[in-house]
């Protein structure tokens, strides 16, 4: 779905500017809720997502314009163009004039299906775990569908990047507790066959398990969790507290930790939208600038922030490239792309096999964290008791909770198996912004102090 563009168009609704951004976007989509979670019989929800604008700020009049239109999906121009907001203005662009052009084609294109015909051919591959989950209460979240964004300045810059993208979240609503797995890609209709069937399959057996599990109060001092737990963890108590504007709102504990240590040697985290193929993932952000690899901890030492153009310039360094919203008449904040902490070198069966025991912490359904402090509060999809080396009974606790100085500090093994999660995640901002995200981890081991 690449848009013909008519730049001059948009420019025309805002008051004559000689010196001006502009980040244009689209999204077409379907949006699908199925389930039984009030109801007895699986009930359909689906929404067609349809949505064209722009946001173009106009540096020497101060103002930034919200412009809305509409895509003709035979003739590919964006019309019906009108002016729906102003506010004020930020830091202006580089000077440096850049070009870029990115397509990612799948392999089946949801753009040349409707929206019901769309929604058949994923349910006709969600088939085998709606069935599965038929006598429980269940819900399957999915978005398919197509992105276009693009940025443009007065100094020449011009970059486009039109890329399919398919989204998939399951709820379990058991009788003791939720179960929750989420993945995406920037892929199309495929996205809903391999490799997603071996993952989902994981988490039908943790579902099945979860059922006669019983609850565990007592948290052990050694902890094994697995690379989408990690990931949360990482991402909640660490990810948000390198965001520069919480850095500058004096909502971070890591400033006074900058160049210290704080977690062992093998650990390094990365933020990266392009290392990683995820929904995190984009060639540049919404101020036109290149993305790059961040190391927010290398080798276990606080190495550096994520940052905007103002935030970067109130912080004296350069924007690592993570100005991001959700859509164009959004804010755009400091964000997290794909934020990762990077393998280790031994096996998870080598690492479970050394251990004596403990618990292994499979998934997260939610977590918090303050960001000020590094205290978190997470609620994982299942654990499972460690024997001597083994993997023993299901339990099920309601929460892991403490400080994320003290678990960083407790990790003692890190395993080169790896795997990118996928999710939303939230920030207060005058539209409520959200954004999609890749985090990903290894299985970490803890071996925390009594």
């Amino acid at each position: 779905m690449r848009p013909i563009l008519d730049l001059t168009s948009f420019l025309t609704i805002i008051p004559q500017s000689r010196f001006w951004e502009a980040y244009v976007q689209g999204r077409r989509a379907i949006h699908v809720e199925y389930g039984n979670l009030d109801s007895v019989e699986p009930q359909l929800k689906l929404t067609p997502i349809d949505r064209w604008g722009a946001r173009i700020t106009a540096f020497d009049r101060k103002e930034r314009f919200v412009i809305e239109g509409s895509c003709n999906s035979k003739t590919k121009k964006v019309h019906g163009k009108i002016l729906i907001r102003t506010s004020p203005c930020e830091s202006p662009p580089s000077a440096e004039a850049q070009t870029l052009q990115e397509e990612v084609r799948p392999e089946i294109d949801p753009e040349a299906i409707s929206s019901e015909e769309l929604w058949q051919r994923i349910l006709t591959r969600l088939e085998w775990i709606i069935a599965t989950l038929r006598e429980e209460k269940f819900q399957a979240k999915v978005w398919c569908g197509w992105e276009f964004r693009a940025y443009y300045n007065s100094r020449g810059s011009a970059l486009m990047s039109v890329f399919p993208l398919s989204k998939l979240k399951i709820s379990a609503c058991l009788t003791e507790t939720v179960l929750i797995k989420r993945g995406g890609a920037r892929e199309g209709v495929e996205f809903f066959d391999e490799p997603q069937s071996a993952l989902i399959e994981d988490f039908m057996q943790d579902v099945q398990h979860a059922k006669t599990a019983k609850k565990e109060e007592t948290i052990p001092k050694v902890l094994i969790l697995d690379p989408e737990a990690v990931a949360m963890f990482i991402h909640e108590a660490l990810g948000h507290s390198s965001e520069g504007d919480h850095v500058l709102a004096n909502n971070s504990y890591l400033p006074a930790l900058l160049g210290h240590q704080i977690a062992p040697s093998n650990v390094t985290i990365v933020d990266s939208p392009k290392d990683f193929s995820s929904l995190g993932s984009y060639p540049f952000d919404d101020e036109g600038r290149s993305v790059q690899t961040t190391r927010v901890v290398k080798e276990g030492i606080v190495c550096g922030y994520l940052t905007d153009r103002s935030t970067g310039a109130m912080l004296k360094v350069k924007s690592t490239g993570n100005s991001r919203s959700f859509w164009y008449d959004a804010t755009p904040k400091v964000r997290m792309s794909n934020f990762v902490m990077l393998p280790g070198e031994r096996s998870f069966e080598d690492i479970l096999r050394d251990t004596k025991g403990g618990l292994l912490v499979k998934g997260m359904k939610e977590g918090r964290s303050n960001d000020r402090t590094g205290d978190f509060s997470f609620k994982p999809n299942i654990a499972f008791r460690i024997g001597n080396g083994e993997l023993k009974e299901a339990v099920l606790i309601s929460k892991i909770e403490g400080n994320a100085l003290d678990y960083l500090k407790a990790i003692t093994d890190i395993s080169s198996n790896w795997s990118l999660c996928v999710a939303g995640c939230g920030k207060p901002t005058p539209q409520s912004d959200y954004a999609w995200v890749g985090y990903g981890a290894p299985f970490v081991k803890f071996e925390l102090s009594p």
